[in-house]
């Protein structure tokens, strides 16, 4: 009786049990354009709560006008912050290999960033949680206006 008491046990508590969703993952980003152009990007960090915006919002990307950007406190990013940004990605004045750029991701990390995107005649900017969550993609699309497919 004793046995079969502690076996129903065990088998709640795997069954109630919360697994981890994934550990870590990659956060892919990838580029597309018409034209055959250079693309350069930057991190920045960001030093304010957003009010009307959720987890949600930035798990996949956030496109940023250039009024919203005005009003958003960035400064340097400091790699010492984020334990898995260490060794990972340059964070300034970087070239996009093959239009991708790949994020190392922890799972609880919740770290909003700047993500700033420069052709040679325009910038674009992606408030994203670039090394936060599980493995995910989204497209920029570069044409007339600026877009984002997330999958």
């Amino acid at each position: 009786m004793k046995i079969k008491c502690w076996l129903l046990i065990f088998l709640l508590n795997q069954v109630l049990a919360v697994a981890q969703a994934c550990g870590s993952g990659v956060f892919t980003l990838e580029i597309k354009s018409d034209k055959n152009e250079r693309l350069a990007y930057e991190i920045l960090q960001i030093q304010q709560e957003f009010e009307n915006l959720v987890y949600s919002d930035f798990y996949q990307g956030y496109l940023i006008n250039q009024d919203k950007l005005k009003t958003l406190k960035k400064e340097p990013i400091e790699v010492d912050r984020i334990p898995s940004l260490k060794n990972q990605v340059p964070v300034s004045n970087s070239n996009v290999k093959e239009n991708t750029i790949a994020f190392k991701t922890i799972e609880t990390g919740y770290y909003v960033h700047l993500l700033k995107i420069k052709t040679k005649k325009k910038e674009i900017y992606m408030l994203a949680n670039l090394f936060g969550g599980c493995n995910r993609k989204t497209t920029m699309v570069l044409d007339e206006k600026v877009y984002l497919i997330k999958h």
